[in-house]
């Protein structure tokens, strides 16, 4: 049996999602969803990730380590979405790409549960200190 890719958003905090008044990896996600659905025909939206436990925000953390350090051990599965992660390919979506760290640990954790990331894609890159 062949399964949908999954279009997996990297998750925000609730205060990010509150002071932004949306959750805008959410809307990327979507949009990513619906794009591979008309060039591979079979994708869908997955809300699957959950970030507990983080009050900074991420580029507040001034280096990689502590970007890192910051997001370690917080990005969680909601329980609902656990037994649906097994054999499925995932692309993760995520808005800015500062260090990877965000989806690095999306991705560790995805893999933990079973999925295979085959890609991940980003709005916006910050480049390196030592590119600006």
């Amino acid at each position: 049996m062949r399964f949908p890719i999954l279009v997996v958003p990297a998750p925000s905090s609730r205060a990010s999602k509150r002071a932004r008044g949306r959750f805008q990896t959410r809307t990327l996600a979507l949009a990513v969803a619906q794009e591979l659905r008309q060039c591979v025909g079979d994708a869908e939206y997955a809300d699957v990730l959950d970030l507990q436990g983080v009050a900074a925000k991420s580029v507040a953390s001034s280096n990689k380590a502590g970007r890192a350090s910051r997001i370690r051990g917080h990005v969680c599965i909601k329980p609902r979405n656990r037994a649906v992660l097994r054999d499925r390919m995932v692309v993760l979506v995520d808005d800015i790409v500062t260090s990877g760290a965000t989806l690095h640990e999306c991705a560790s954790v995805l893999h933990r549960h079973g999925a295979r990331v085959v890609a991940a894609v980003a709005l916006a890159v910050v480049p390196p200190r030592s590119d600006r």
